[in-house]
Formats: structure tokens, C-alpha cells, sequence
């Protein structure tokens, strides 16, 4: 069954550790939200190796900045709309209209299943953080949405109409 149109953010995140980006789809509370090792860019043909992280709040759909507690920095990729068309503990079939993201995608838990959904110090968003000059801070995390657990790819199924 299809849902209505929601928004989607793709966040680039800078850590001590290096880069990786973040695909958040909004669930109504909370985002959606998988660690991808590389950036979605238009016509990309290989599949993005995902990882989902918990949940984060909604303000993420719109927060680009500094984290708190030494937790990096984020800058919006892409963001736009999109729409589930089959939406399964495993397995997701999106369409995307942002300028990256943009098309038919599958996102698919892998058949190797392995580690935490939510790798250590990767926690969840809180709200902001006014001492922090509007950053953001960390809490705990909530469910994932009832998403399996494990390794997760992205791939694109065709492009946009």
C-alpha cells in the first residue's frame, strides 16, 4: 500500500572519525534513520552498504550545524519528498524527489546481518541545545520503526519519471 508524501533529509556528517551520511525519513514523531557508507548521488547504478541507527527527532529534517559533545558536524546533502510504496520489517521500496535521491529504490536488509542497530556513541538526537549555540544533543534511542537489524543496502530500482 502506498503512504502520502513525506519528507526525507540526507545529512553529511563529519566526526573525528572521518565522513559518512545520513538518509532520515520522516515516520511522523520520529525520523527513520540509516548510516550510508558513501553519499547518494543521481545515477549512482551500485548499491550504498546502510546501517539503521535508532531513531532521531524531527528537527533533523531542517538542522544543519554543530553537534554536541564532540559528535562532529552536519551538512545537508539532499532533501525533498518521498513516498513508500512497500514497507517491510526488511525490506522498502521508496520513491525519491530530492536531487540525489531521485527514482524508484529498494532498501533492503542484506542477507549478512550483523552488528548492533545502534553502534556505540552513535546515539539519537535530542532536542536543541540553546547553551550549545543551537546545536544539537544526544539521548537515548527509541525503537527503529521495527526495522531488522544488521546490514541494510540502498539501490536504485530506476530512475525518476
Amino acid at each position: 500500500m502506498t503512504e502520502e508524501a513525506a519528507r526525507f533529509v540526507v545529512l553529511r556528517h563529519t566526526t573525528a572519525d572521518g565522513v559518512h551520511w545520513d538518509l532520515m525519513l520522516d515516520r511522523g514523531a520520529t525520523l527513520a534513520t540509516w548510516r550510508l557508507a558513501r553519499a547518494p548521488i543521481a545515477d549512482d547504478p551500485d548499491p550504498i552498504p546502510a546501517q539503521p541507527i535508532g531513531d532521531h527527532r524531527r528537527e533533523y529534517l531542517d538542522f544543519e550545524g554543530p553537534l554536541t559533545g564532540n559528535r562532529g558536524h552536519v551538512d545537508r546533502h539532499d532533501a525533498g519528498n518521498y513516498t513508500v510504496i512497500v514497507s517491510q520489517p526488511d525490506r522498502w521500496e521508496i520513491e525519491f524527489r530530492g536531487t540525489h535521491l531521485a527514482g524508484h529504490y529498494s532498501l533492503c536488509a542484506s542477507e549478512a546481518r550483523a552488528g548492533p542497530v545502534v553502534a556505540p556513541g552513535r546515539e539519537a538526537i535530542a532536542g536543541r541545545d540553546a547553551a550549545a549555540g543551537g546545536s544539537v544533543g544526544a539521548a537515548g534511542v527509541s525503537s527503529t520503526n521495527g526495522l531488522s537489524s544488521g546490514s541494510w543496502l540502498l539501490r536504485r530500482l530506476s530512475r525518476s519519471r
